[in-house]
């Protein structure tokens, strides 16, 4: 009883740092956004600056694809997993996505998203981290001249599955009479900081690259098949990168 008691006084005590940190870094967001706002945007003209029948650019918008990388903070659950005689995750995630954004004045409106995954193997056992996540971006905008720098922050959520196999089945039989994979999943919300930059290649077509820093927010794993919910798993904190094409259109105002 006692024991249970500790344990549960524990938990709470994670929860209180994990919905603590999560206030901070939505305060922190907010302020950075609120900041960025009142911050003029260099090498953007103000309005009615533009002399009488020129065209003044004052929105657009792009999709785009991307590759990038997700480098996640793994020392925590490659101990635990090295503990149990599974093959540790190292490296960085690979990821694939897209997304798309509108532009007005000085500001970046968008979305993104993506997946990638992880693996190693040791003999019959073998390790699996798969994630995909999907978030909106807000960004303050300074161009200069065929270059767009970009300063904003990211919100959203994901989900991430961890398969630990002990081996391979022969055939059904085998499948259904050994215990072969332990299944668990997770969903998590996700915020950070991300800077970045657009270079224009023709008209409406420009390379894209941005780098960033995702906190994992209330993160829960949970067994797949009994449902039982797990604590102790770590956080997937960690650095991304972002290398793509943007391609899309202006729209045109006329003085």
């Amino acid at each position: 009883m006692k024991l249970g008691r500790a344990s549960r006084r524990l938990m709470d005590r994670r929860g209180a740092r994990r919905r603590s940190r999560a206030t901070r870094l939505a305060a922190l967001a907010a302020v950075c956004l609120a900041l960025l706002a009142s911050v003029p945007a260099f090498g953007v003209a103000p309005a009615g600056a533009w002399p009488a029948g020129q065209v003044e650019w004052n929105s657009e918008g792009r999709g785009f694809g991307w590759i990038g990388t997700l480098a996640p903070e793994l020392g925590a659950l490659n101990d635990r997993l090295e503990a149990w005689g599974f093959p540790r995750l190292g490296g960085v995630v690979t990821l694939f996505g897209g997304g798309g954004y509108g532009a007005w004045e000085n500001w970046h409106l968008g979305g993104f998203g993506a997946a990638g995954m992880l693996a190693s193997r040791e003999g019959p056992k073998r390790t699996e981290l798969s994630l995909g996540f999907g978030a909106l971006r807000a960004a303050r905008v300074w161009p200069l001249g065929g270059v767009q720098l970009e300063l904003g922050a990211v919100v959203g959520g994901g989900g991430a599955t961890l398969i630990l196999s002990e081996g391979e089945p022969a055939d059904i039989d085998e499948a259904l009479g050994n215990r072969f994979d332990t299944v668990i999943d997770a969903g998590f919300w996700l915020a950070g900081p991300s800077v970045g930059a657009r270079i224009d290649l023709a008209p409406h077509v420009g390379l894209i690259v941005s780098a960033g820093y995702i906190h994992t927010l209330g993160i829960g794993w949970e067994h797949r098949g009994s449902g039982a919910k797990l604590s102790g798993p770590p956080d997937l904190n960690g650095a991304f990168l972002q290398v793509g094409i943007a391609v899309g259109g202006h729209g045109v105002r006329r003085r």
